[in-house]
């Protein structure tokens, strides 16, 4: 199963060191697109600009524009999203 890689670009590219493996190139573009939705929603500030996927050999294959435009209300303010977070005691 080929290996695909999911970067965040913020004028400095946040690198994927692990990747995930997809069967095709079409479940990468779809899983960068729900990323890059989430990161909207989660970041206000615009800061970040895209979702790119690469293949293992580098080779971009997709780039998702990061933008919180859809996520708005009314007052330009955007909504806020669940977020789940696992603490772990020892």
């Amino acid at each position: 199963m080929p290996k695909f890689y999911f970067e965040i670009v913020d004028g400095y590219t946040i690198e994927d060191p692990q990747g995930m493996e997809l069967p095709t190139e079409q479940q990468a573009k779809r899983i960068a697109e729900e990323m890059a939705k989430q990161i909207a929603n989660d970041v206000e500030d615009g800061s970040l600009k895209d979702v790119v996927v690469k293949t293992a050999a580098g080779k971009v294959i997709h780039k998702t524009p990061i933008k919180s435009d859809s996520t708005r209300n009314g007052r330009g303010k955007i909504q806020p999203t669940p977020t789940v977070i696992a603490w772990t005691c020892w």
